[in-house]
Parts: C-alpha cells; structure tokens; sequence
C-alpha cells in the first residue's frame, strides 16, 4: 500500500494537540499554584455558618481554578498548535513525515505505558473495577488477544453490514439483558427492604419526593439539594401510588431509559453492530456494574438516574438533531436541555452548554465569521429564551397550585458548600487513571477543531465534539471529590468516544488493506478495544463468584422466596424493622396527619406512613448551613402538643446536629418506644412547661462540700445528658471528671445487643496514657462478650475478674470500692472480689459512656442509668433495686 500522507499529517496533529492540551493543563497548574495559596478555613467562620465540623471542609481554590481556566482556554491552544501544526507538516517529505508519525506515535506509547506504570497498585488499570485475577499477566495478554480478535472480526464485518433486523435484535436484546441484571441491584420492597433503603444516601434522595407527595412544594417549603426532580415527577405517583416498590422500580426504568438513549445514540454513531454492543457493554459495566465494588449494596440513586438521565437524552436528541437538522429536533433539543437543569442543575447545565456549544460549532464550520458568529448569537439568545419561558411556566405552576411564588434563591443552596467551601472534597491524586480519561477527552476535543479547520468530516467531528464537551463538564463532579468511588460515575464519555474512535479507524485497519502505516495507527485502536473488551469475556472468565455485586445480583434476585424457604412452614414472620416503624408511627398518629420525625430515615417514613413533615426545609441528611438548622430548631420550639419520633438508634452514631438533639432532650421526654420489638423509634412528648425537668439533666448535688450523687437517667433509648441538659452522645464525653470520692459506688443499668467487641468501653474514666489512673469498664479484649472492670492505682491498670453480661438482656451492675478492695455485684447478688494494691487514682479525663476518650471503642447496646455516688452497697439495697429494674422491664 502506498504511503498515505494526509492520515499522517491528522495522526501528527491528533498528537501534537494532545501533547500541548496536557502540557498546557500542567504547565498552568504550576503558574497558578505560585499565585493561589489554599488557606485552611477559618473555624469560627465554619463554625457559625455550617453544621459540619471544621476537619470536613478542605477547599480547592487552585484544582478548580486549574479546571475552569483550563476548559475555557484549552481550545483556543488547540487552535493555535494545530495551525501551527498544519503549516509545518505540510512542507516536510513524505519519509521526514513517516518518521515523524511513527515516532511520535512510539514516543506516546511509551509515556501512557510509563504513565501507567506509576499508578498506584489499586488504580493501575483500573484494578478496582476491572475483572481480578491470580495472575495480571495473563489478563493483560487475555485483554490484548481478545482485542485483537473483535479488531480483526470488526474490521471484516465492516463491509458485511448484515441484515438490519438482526443486528437490531442482537442489540436490544443485549440491552434488555443489562436491563435484567440492573433489576435486583436497584429494586426493594417495604417487606424485606435491602440494606441501602435505611441508609442516609437513600434518604436524601427521596426526602423530597415524599414531602412534595403529601403537600411540600419545592422552592417554597423545601429547598433543593439535587434539583426539581420530585415536583416534575409527582404526577406520576398521583396516579401510581408512592412506596419504596413504585419508587425502585420508578428509578430502575429511569436508569433503563437512560441507557436506552445511549443505545439509540451509538446505533445511530457506530456502524458496527458488533462494536456498539461492546461499547454498550462496556459503558453500563464501567459506569455502573464497577461501582457495586466500592458500594456493594448502595445503588445510588443521587447519580443512577437523577444525574445520569439527562445526559444520556441530551445525547440522543443531540444526535438526532446533527443527521437530520430539523426544527422538531432542534426545539425538542434545546426543550429536554433546559428541563435537564430544573430536573437537576449540576448535570443540566452541562448538557445545556453542550448544545449551545455543538449549535456554534455548526455554524463556524458551515458559514463565514461573520455569519456564524451573528447565528451563535442568535442559538443564545434562544436558549436563553427558551430558560426564561420554561422558568416562568413553572413558577406560574407553583403560584396557581400553591398560592405562593417559588424562590429560585433555594434552587441549588448546597453547590457553594461543596465547590467553593470544599465540604468533603478530596484533591485530584497525582498519578491516577483519571489522567487517562482526561487525555481521552483532549483527544477528541483535538479531533473535533482539527475537523472544524479543514471542514471536512462534519457529523462525525460534531458527534465526537458533543461527547467530549460533555465528559468534561461531567467531569467535575470527579474533580470535586475525587474519590476512586466517584470515578466510575463520570467515564461513561469517554468510552463512547473511544468506541467512536475505532469505529472511525475501521475503514483503514479492514482486512485487504494492510500495511506498516496501517499497523502503526492500529496501536491506539487495540488500546481501546483492550478497555472496551474487558468486560465481554472476562468478567464471566475471572472470578465472577467473587463479586460484591455479582453476589448480591443472585442474593437479591428472589429474596421473598430465599425467605419462605428458610423459615418453617409454621413460624411466625418477624416483621421488617420498616414495616415496624411505620406501624408505630400510625398508632402514635392520625391518618394522613402531619408529624415530626427526627431520623436520618425519616424520608422513608414519611413515603410508607403517607404522611408530610410538621417542618418546612431540607431532611436531617441534607441539612448543611446553620441557618437551616436554626429555622428547623424555631420550628420544634413552636410545638405545642403534636409528639416526635426519634430515631432511638442512630442517635448512637451521632448522625444528629447537636443543636437539635439538645433541644429535643431539654424540652421534649420519651413516652414510648418500639426497640424491643426490632424497631427504631420513639416517642417524645413535650414536657409542659409547669413540670420540672431534672429528671432529664446530670444532678450534682454538694452536702457540706463534699461530692454527693452523680446520676445519668438516659431513658429506655439512650439519651446521654450533661449538667447543663445538653446532649452528649455514646460517641462524647458526659461529664465533668469523677474525683475526691472517699468511697465510690457505680452502679450501671446495661443492655448489650451482641457480644462486645474487644476493648469496647461501656464507661470508663481512663486516658490509656501513664500515669495509669482512673477506671473502666469494657470488653475484654481477648474473649467476646466477656467485661473486665479495670482499677488505674496511678502505677499499672488492675484487672478484675470476667464478667458476662447476655445479649439483649437488660443487666444491673454495682461496684463497690472500698479503699483498697473492689466489689462486684450483678443483678443483686455478689459476683467477684478484687485487690487493688494503693487504690483507685482518680484521674482529670471526663467520664465518657459508650466509647472511649478517641471514639476508637464503640459499645453496642444501652446504658439505661448510671449512678455515681458516695456510699457503700447494702444486699437489701441491691436486691430492692434489682425487683424494681426487672418490673420495669416487664
């Protein structure tokens, strides 16, 4: 075959803009990194304007300058190295242009296999989401063999396009196959909820759609944390009904009709079938299948469908709109974009900038400066136009409906928390396969001004242009919080270009066509078929039994059957801890009533006990500025006689803003509760305003000076107080240190829920530091379910014998120390009796229950009451009180 001269002047140019698009990244990188200095926030600041604690917050002015500058001028030094480039190369002869093409070729190459190599063990390619095995070297040559393969078969498939029915068959039924398999990931039933429904992921996405469902309206009553998404589909459930069943199963068609319009995208991008069922393949796996490895059980419904859907019907009209260049698809193009940003705003601008991009695109390349740059104008102008109109017939909506204007100043509250305040954000790891993405979308945004210059290859390069603007505003969602975990969600862009990629190289690497030049540009083919392929053989070859998602997809499949068949015919079915919950909130409430329900659950209490809040605002979950949780404080202050559900056994974890629980422990007092019977909740009523409220604080009383009673009345649930009535927690300390008592008595009322994890610390005043001082009791840590009292005497800690407390039984324990001698009693009779040489040291660390000093110990239960006095224990004592426990009990 003859030398072929233009494909090696596009393959210098492709790689010439490549190299200066990252060289251009980094080098302004480094020049702003000598300008913008990231400053630790200021506490007070944090402090007084958001809920979370000050560590959580970690801004990132230079990664999202870099990213900003860097998407808005990358393309003007596009422009400049590939004209730059087209001069040059066009005067070099064709064995100087070889040798340029070839090597550069090999020089690229080397440094993606050299830029691999320094990922770290668990990112190297992939690794976390591609299909494991003993042995990399042979998925590597497994990878290639199997690329080689689909090339080979490609190529000669190019011109047999077969019969369209048949290909269109294979396709949709490999999708509706993905379909299937994406069910039992995503789908749960109130009877037996799957793990991710109790989870606070889980609740902020579906607080809104229950509030707005029972009589809350978005930007009046609710502020919007992912987008107008509930107020758009709440007809729907006006009509299906609203549960965690229709709601599921509502999202998993969402995600199927997501992916749906990537396969009518690809269908009408790719020519070979073959190739667009792996690029299809390889999107859902990558995109969705991998993250099950990082969230084995959290389908994440925030991105699948919420943020996914949009893009995904951006792209197909986007499609449409370029082969046919109609006005229905134009209008129906830019209608679905600006819907995308009411239906969620982080991904809706994306896709809207797209369009306007892919519509000025068109006219540069079509028309004269001139007259393109008037048409863009105009293209603005009606997206703009077409925001406007679409803003005031939802607004209108809303007054007519709800007598009340929206207030667009609650249309996206939580995006300058994130990405100017940097709330949980993470830095771009220095070397990661996230550069790979990146250099996937320069090369397309290369391929596509390359086209534009010379104007040829117009649909192909507008496709190509549309994906590419696309993953790289996608991409900042990545880029925010770059966790491996968040990775996955963005990439799906950039393997549709790598699929649109080979699909363009096909016509030159078919078989009848070979040649050295030929096989040089196939490199990057077989690069990317060696991603695209991995998940069509070896995700069945390798290790798929060992699968988090895998196994769950078979776990989850029937699991009413896998239930029925496990409990005998005649036992009686436990109730799910839902269906508990939402059976206590229902006989502690009217029907269809509003009521309080303080949880980070409460979203799916709200859905199945079809009730609305007693309070306007965000859930606990979203709950980030200060202001919100003053408004939400305001609001249970002005309660008068309507009672709260408390989510007895989160408050443990300490998921609450303290605020709130203070509040709820000073004013409010448990009534009942239904944590006997596996449920979750309970019940507070207020405490009137006449009726002393001691009985809820620390009590410290002083007779002559000297130390009296110290006593911790938690409640059947667990609420843990302090002197001033404020919450403390399981997980903070509770009390000023214990000192100066000539004889001490500890007297504890416990509930363990399992065995005790070693070292577990029920309550203890010890730092683990020398001097030894102080005591505690805890788990033993060698033996579980077994508790040790340890004696600090300022030299060594004291161990005094085992103790078992059983689970889910409630235990009275006392401790007597006399001077040098410890007496232990359990449940009224004496236990064990120790020596401690020199005597309990009482040392300055605050008494802490339920955890250690560092929160490293958690203990898994209740400590009901806990006493702390001066005095001696009495048989007659510990056998009155012990009657008294066991009544109350019953």
């Amino acid at each position: 075959m003859p030398f072929d001269r233009q494909k090696a002047i596009d393959q210098i140019q492709c790689m010439a803009g490549a190299a200066a698009g990252l060289a251009f990244i980094a080098a302004l990188h480094g020049a702003l990194g000598t300008v913008i200095h990231t400053a630790l926030p200021d506490p007070d600041f944090i402090r007084r304007t958001f809920v979370h604690e000050v560590t959580v917050f970690r801004p990132e002015p230079l990664e999202r300058t870099t990213f900003l500058l860097s998407t808005a001028l990358i393309p003007l030094v596009l422009f400049g190295i590939l004209f730059l480039t087209e001069k040059l190369v066009l005067r070099l002869p064709d064995n100087t242009l070889r040798a340029v093409s070839y090597s550069g070729l090999g020089l690229m190459t080397a440094a993606a296999t050299i830029l691999c190599l320094r990922f770290p063990p668990k990112s190297r390619f992939f690794a976390e989401v591609l299909p494991a095995t003993a042995h990399p070297a042979l998925r590597l040559a497994a990878g290639f063999l199997l690329a080689w393969i689909v090339l080979n078969s490609v190529g000669r498939l190019h011109r047999f396009r077969g019969h369209p029915a048949i290909n269109a068959a294979v396709l949709w039924a490999m999708f509706l196959a993905l379909c299937a398999a994406l069910f039992p990931l995503t789908w749960s039933g109130a009877a037996s909820p799957t793990d991710f429904v109790g989870g606070a992921h889980f609740d902020a996405t579906v607080y809104s759609i229950a509030q707005v469902m029972y009589g809350k309206a978005m930007l009046i009553n609710l502020d919007s944390q992912y987008g107008l998404y509930p107020q758009i589909i709440e007809p729907l459930f006006r009509v299906a009904g609203l549960n965690i069943g229709s709601l599921t199963l509502f999202f998993w068609l969402l995600i199927c009709l997501s992916y749906g319009s990537l396969v009518l995208f690809l269908r009408g991008s790719i020519r070979s079938t073959l190739l667009t069922v792996i690029t299809l393949v390889a999107v859902v796996y990558y995109g969705y299948f991998s993250s099950r490895f990082f969230k084995p059980n959290e389908p994440y419904f925030q991105y699948h469908p919420i943020r996914l859907l949009f893009p995904c019907l951006g792209l197909f009209l986007f499609g449409q709109h370029i082969r046919r260049q109609s006005c229905l698809t134009y209008w129906l193009a830019c209608g679905v974009a600006v819907v995308g940003i009411l239906w969620n705003p982080d991904t809706g601008v994306v896709v809207f900038g797209t369009w306007l991009v892919l519509l000025a695109y068109k006219e540069f390349a079509t028309n004269t400066l001139r007259v393109a740059a008037a048409k863009t104008i105009t293209h603005l102008g009606r997206g703009l136009f077409t925001v406007c109109v679409t803003a005031l017939i939802f607004s209108v909506y809303m007054r007519v409906r709800y007598h009340s204007w929206p207030d667009f100043t609650l249309f996206s509250p939580n995006s300058e928390v994130f990405y100017w305040y940097g709330l949980m954000m993470l830095p771009l790891p220095p070397s990661h396969p996230w550069i790979l993405v990146i250099t996937v979308y320069v090369v397309g945004l290369t391929w596509a001004i390359c086209c534009l210059i010379r104007r040829h290859d117009l649909e192909r390069a507008q496709l190509i242009l549309a994906v590419t603007v696309l993953g790289i505003g996608l991409f900042a969602y990545y880029q925010g919080r770059s966790h491996d975990a968040n990775l996955p969600y963005v990439i799906y862009p950039a393997l549709i270009l790598l699929g649109l990629f080979v699909d363009g190289a096909l016509g030159s690497l078919r078989a009848g066509r070979r040649s050295f030049q030929s096989l040089i540009q196939a490199v990057p083919v077989y690069a990317a078929l060696f991603v695209l392929c991995f998940p069509v053989v070896l995700l069945a070859a390798f290790g798929l039994d060992r699968k988090p998602w895998a196994t769950a997809t078979f776990r989850q499949a029937l699991p009413v059957a896998t239930a029925t068949a496990a409990a005998a015919p005649s036992a009686p079915r436990r109730l799910s801890w839902l269906k508990n919950d939402v059976q206590f909130i229902a006989a502690h409430s009217r029907p269809g009533a509003s009521v309080g329900i303080i949880s980070n659950r409460a979203g799916v209490y709200y859905m199945e006990s079809r009730s609305a809040s007693l309070f306007d605002g965000p859930g606990l979950t979203e709950l980030l500025w200060r202001s919100q949780e003053n408004a939400l404080l305001r609001q249970i202050t002005n309660l008068r006689d309507t009672p709260i559900f408390y989510d007895a056994k989160e408050v443990s974890d300490g998921h609450f803003p303290d605020a709130v629980v203070q509040l709820l422990i000073r004013e409010w007092r448990e009534t009942s509760q239904n944590l006997d019977t596996g449920g979750n909740l309970a019940l507070f009523e207020k405490v009137p305003a006449s009726e002393p409220r001691d009985s809820m604080r620390w009590r410290l009383p002083e007779v002559a000076g000297e130390p009296g009673v110290l006593h911790v009345r938690t409640g059947r649930s667990g609420f843990l107080v302090d002197g001033q009535g404020n919450y403390a927690g399981f997980q903070r300390s509770i009390a000023p240190p214990v000192a100066g008592l000539a004889t001490m008595v500890i007297e504890a009322v416990i509930k363990p829920e399992g065995l005790a994890p070693a070292g577990a610390v029920v309550f203890s005043t010890q730092s683990g530091l020398r001097p030894f001082e102080g005591f505690a009791f805890r788990g033993n840590p060698e033996k579980e379910g077994v508790y040790n009292l340890e004696i600090g005497n300022g030299l060594d800690v004291i161990r005094g014998p085992d103790i078992n407390l059983p689970a889910s039984r409630t235990s009275y324990l006392a401790i007597d120390l006399r001077a040098q001698v410890v007496v232990i009693c359990l449940n009224g009779a004496n236990v064990a009796q120790f020596e401690v040489p020199g005597g309990l040291i009482n040392s300055r660390v605050p008494l802490t229950v339920g955890n250690s000093e560092d929160y490293s110990h958690p203990f898994e239960g209740r400590v009901m009451e806990l006493y702390i006095r001066n005095g001696q224990v009495t048989p007659a004592g510990l056998a009155s009180r012990w009657r008294l426990i066991q009544a109350d009990e019953h």
